[in-house]
């Protein structure tokens, strides 16, 4: 006898699947695909229109097996004609851009490096600079002077100066 706990989240799963059908019928309508995503998604991509804007192949994937296969399986332009089923819920999926040669992904690879490069340069420096730095907390210092507070007293932190 299924407990009420399943059903809930059978009674969940087929509203969510409804749903994406229901979306996927007004794309097939002429809606726009991102407009839709921006209303209705429940990810962090919905600010985006749905664009996760990354490249990924099918062995190298940050997402589940599940969209990764249902994304790679879609020609450019394509969305998918039924909704993708993960453990995070059901997705539609649109597929904007296909590179297919290295060629065609090097100038983005190398930007991506670049900035890789970039902020790795940056946090080495600053993590060299924050170690070498004499910093003195004059905020503190005056508080505890002004307060006529010994040293071991806490004091609330205001800001800091970098010497």
């Amino acid at each position: 006898m299924p407990d009420r706990e399943s059903e809930d989240q059978e009674a969940a799963d087929q509203e969510a699947k409804a749903k994406a059908m229901a979306l996927i019928e007004e794309l097939n309508q002429g809606a726009d695909f991102a407009e839709l995503a921006k209303a209705n998604s429940a990810d962090g991509s919905a600010a985006n229109g749905g664009d996760l804007g990354q490249y990924f192949t099918k062995s190298e994937s940050p997402y589940v097996p599940e969209f990764t296969e249902g994304a790679v399986s879609l020609a450019p332009g394509e969305y998918s004609r039924e909704p993708v089923k993960s453990a995070f819920g059901y997705h539609i999926i649109k597929l904007t851009e296909k590179k297919e040669t290295f060629e065609e992904l090097k100038a983005d690879l190398e930007a991506r490096l670049v900035s890789q490069e970039k902020n790795q340069v940056f946090s080495d420096y600053f993590s060299k600079m924050m170690e070498e730095a004499r910093i003195v907390n004059y905020l503190e210092e005056k508080a505890g002077e002004a307060a006529g507070e010994s040293e071991n007293q806490p004091v609330q932190m205001g800001g800091f100066f970098y010497a």
